[in-house]
C-alpha cells in the first residue's frame, strides 16, 4: 500500500508542476498575436489590450523571450554542447523614452534562415557516389572452383 501511496504522491507533484507551468504561460499565445500585430506599442497599451498590469505584461514579455531559444547541437563536443538559437519568428526588446519615461516595445519580425547549402552538398555528394557505382564495371560472377566446399552433413542421432 505505501508504494500505491507514493506513486500517486509523485504523480500529483508532477501534474501540480505541469499545471504551474501552464498557468504561468496562459497568456503568451495572446502576447505572440498582439505582438505580431504592432512594430512598436507602449507596455501601458499592451497591458490594457491583455487585461493585465505593467509587470504582469513585463513579466510576460520576458517570459516569452526566455521560452523563444533552444539550444542546438552542432554534432561537435559533448551531448550538453551547442549554442543557443531563436526558436520564434519574433525578437523583440522594451524601449525606454528619455522625454516621457514611457516604455515601449519594440517588434522585429525575423525572417528563419534557409541552410539550402548544406542540404544541396549532401545531395550532390549522395548523387556522385551513385553515379560511381553506376560508372563502375560490374563485379565478376565468382569461378566455381572459388566457391567454398558445402559443409558436411551432420548424422541425425536417434533417441
Amino acid at each position: 500500500m505505501r508504494v500505491r501511496a507514493r506513486r500517486q504522491e509523485a504523480y500529483r507533484l508532477q501534474l501540480r508542476c505541469f499545471l504551474g507551468l501552464v498557468h504561468e504561460q496562459r497568456h503568451l499565445p495572446m502576447l505572440k498575436e498582439l505582438l505580431q500585430l504592432y512594430t512598436a506599442v507602449s507596455l501601458r497599451k499592451l497591458a490594457s489590450l491583455m487585461d493585465l498590469d505593467e509587470p504582469a505584461v513585463r513579466g510576460q514579455l520576458l517570459l516569452l523571450k526566455s521560452t523563444g531559444y533552444c539550444k542546438t547541437w552542432a554534432g561537435e563536443g559533448g551531448p550538453a554542447a551547442g549554442t543557443l538559437q531563436a526558436a520564434t519568428d519574433l525578437e523583440f526588446f522594451i524601449d525606454l523614452d528619455p522625454a516621457t519615461g514611457q516604455e515601449t516595445v519594440v517588434v522585429a519580425e525575423v525572417k528563419p534562415v534557409r541552410r539550402q547549402g548544406e542540404f544541396l552538398a549532401r545531395h550532390i555528394a549522395k548523387f556522385e557516389e551513385i553515379v560511381r557505382d553506376l560508372a563502375a564495371p560490374p563485379p565478376e560472377p565468382a569461378s566455381p572452383a572459388a566457391k567454398p566446399a558445402p559443409a558436411p552433413a551432420r548424422p541425425v542421432p536417434s533417441y
